[in-house]
């Protein structure tokens, strides 16, 4: 780390060599071979935070360390990024390293990301995008070294210039500022917690790298990801509904549209404030051709026949597969919109008019200048791996 007065620079070496030296204390209480270290110091803008993990190799070892984001502005140039560096030490044999972060829950699709590896940019896209690709098909994580995350494939050799430092930035694009519904959900999780798994196996015994999962490595798996998300919600009921779209053949009058808040368990009409809503009952002046009902991050659709009363829940309907963005205009063309329940006063702010147009959802916008794209592209690395 440097002294200079005018911020915080990472040096490799230094940082590996300061863990090093954690790792033989943790020898002497107990904590043998599996000495790993979570040490994060902070910049003054809280932009990036620093992170090691050090496993000593005498055989295999595993380490973990936690990343946290927290993004309070749109734009890629307001990301907050977090560095991570993962070695061997001094005395260890080269190993191969395996990292596995799990996926979390769908409101992370929400974010943007980008992982760079010593500089040079492995992906680009969604935050979930990026922990389904770190995770692996299969749970079993990605090699350190591999290709996909700019590598030679080789086994990761013991000391300060063996060690490989990954940056993941997150930012929030710039459409989320016309979802208050999403911004409300990101904010509600804020900060988004990231776990990064480590695995070593020295390599002098196994020429060939085994994945850490059942049926190809009989010295260590992974533990399973927990489940997170999936429709099920806080409790039995799902999410509590966000908002509710009303589709229509023709415009409706937001004033002649009336509402309740229904028991889920009862069925009967809920008297008094709530503070979350799982059943509403919705009552138009014009037939209603669907509904579409936010719920967490979730969206579904719920089909009727022309009828001018409907009930709906966040759990029943179609799941749809959209993006956050969606809430905007979920109509093909006209309705109404329940918007932005809340919680405070147990109701919805406001009743608009949509007028979507064909195909329904918010138009498409093309990214600004300053916006990495796209996904894990091998051949688009190193376009982005600048630091801005």
């Amino acid at each position: 780390m440097s002294d200079r007065g005018d911020g915080f620079r990472l040096n490799r070496r230094r940082l590996l060599a300061a863990i090093s030296t954690v790792g033989a204390v943790g020898a002497l209480t107990g904590r043998g071979a599996a000495a790993y270290l979570t040490d994060r110091e902070t910049l003054a803008d809280n932009r990036m935070t620093a992170g090691a993990v050090t496993l000593s190799l005498d055989g295999l070892d595993t380490g973990q360390v936690d990343l946290d984001f927290t993004v309070d502005d749109y734009g890629f140039e307001n990301r907050d990024e977090e560095t991570v560096c993962l070695g061997l030490d001094d005395d260890s044999n080269p190993a191969w390293v395996w990292i596995r972060a799990c996926p979390g829950d769908s409101i992370q699709d929400a974010l943007d990301a980008r992982l760079t590896v010593d500089g040079e940019t492995a992906y680009t896209g969604s935050l979930g995008g990026l922990l389904d690709f770190l995770s692996g098909s299969d749970g079993g994580g990605v090699l350190l070294t591999d290709a996909a995350l700019v590598g030679d494939g080789d086994p990761v050799t013991p000391g300060a210039d063996g060690a490989v430092c990954l940056t993941v930035a997150v930012w929030a694009p710039t459409t989320l500022a016309d979802d208050p519904d999403t911004v409300r959900e990101l904010k509600a999780a804020s900060p988004l917690g990231v776990t990064i798994d480590a695995y070593a196996e020295q390599s002098r015994h196994v020429p060939t790298p085994r994945r850490p999962v059942t049926g190809e490595n009989p010295s260590f798996t992974f533990p399973a990801c927990e489940p997170t998300g999936g429709g099920e919600g806080d409790g039995d009921d799902g999410y509590a509904i966000s908002n509710v779209s009303l589709c229509t053949s023709t415009p409706v009058d937001p004033d002649a549209v009336t509402w309740t808040v229904r028991d889920p368990a009862t069925d009967a009409d809920v008297t008094g404030a709530v503070d979350e809503a799982f059943v509403v009952t919705v009552t138009s002046p014009v037939p209603v051709q669907s509904v579409v009902v936010k719920a967490g991050p979730e969206f579904r659709r719920v089909e009727f026949d022309d009828a001018t009363t409907v009930t709906v829940s966040s759990t029943g309907g179609t799941l749809l597969d959209v993006p956050q963005r969606f809430a905007r205009c979920a109509c093909d063309g006209d309705g109404i919109k329940l918007d932005d329940w809340n919680e405070a006063t147990g109701t919805f702010d406001a009743v608009v008019a949509l007028s979507c147009g064909d195909g329904g959802g918010p138009p498409p916008r093309e990214p600004t200048a300053d916006e990495p794209t796209g996904s894990v592209l091998p051949e688009s690395r190193g376009a982005n791996g600048d630091d801005r």
